[in-house]
């Protein structure tokens, strides 16, 4: 499970978005506490994904940028989901994936890559947020 923490100008608790492979832990969180957002995390895009994470209550799609490709980007963003991809470590696939409509990366080196997610002035005022606060979630919009 994964937790990406959003930082709050307000002064309030940051966002959390919890992410899991595990459908069940999902499930439960979807009883236990509705309000959480939560994010399906996969290695590979079932073909029952919709589904799946329709049931769940799940806010994003998250999975790795590998199994990625333009066709099934559209298909994800289309039906309304964020997409975040793990883990992008190189700015040129960064600048690939965010081209495509991918939302947001998780990276190892965010000081590489945020570079790239903020290059495009639309794309950084569509995410409404400061290169600090990016710097903080561990994923880069």
């Amino acid at each position: 499970m994964s937790v990406a923490v959003k930082s709050g100008a307000s002064g309030r608790l940051p966002t959390v978005l919890v992410s899991s492979f595990l459908t069940p832990a999902l499930a439960a969180l979807r009883d236990l506490a509705p309000e959480v957002p939560r994010g399906l995390l996969l290695r590979v895009i079932p073909r029952g994904w919709r589904r799946l994470a329709a049931r769940l209550g799940c806010a994003t799609i998250n999975t790795d940028h590998r199994r990625l490709n333009p066709r099934l980007v559209r298909e994800i963003r289309g039906d309304g989901y964020p997409l975040l991809a793990y883990t992008v470590n190189d700015p040129r696939r960064a600048r690939a994936l965010f081209d495509w409509g991918v939302t947001s990366v998780f990276s190892d080196v965010p000081d590489i890559i945020l570079p790239v997610s903020v290059e495009d002035p639309v794309r950084r005022l569509a995410a409404g947020l400061h290169a600090s606060d990016e710097l903080q979630q561990g994923a880069i919009r």
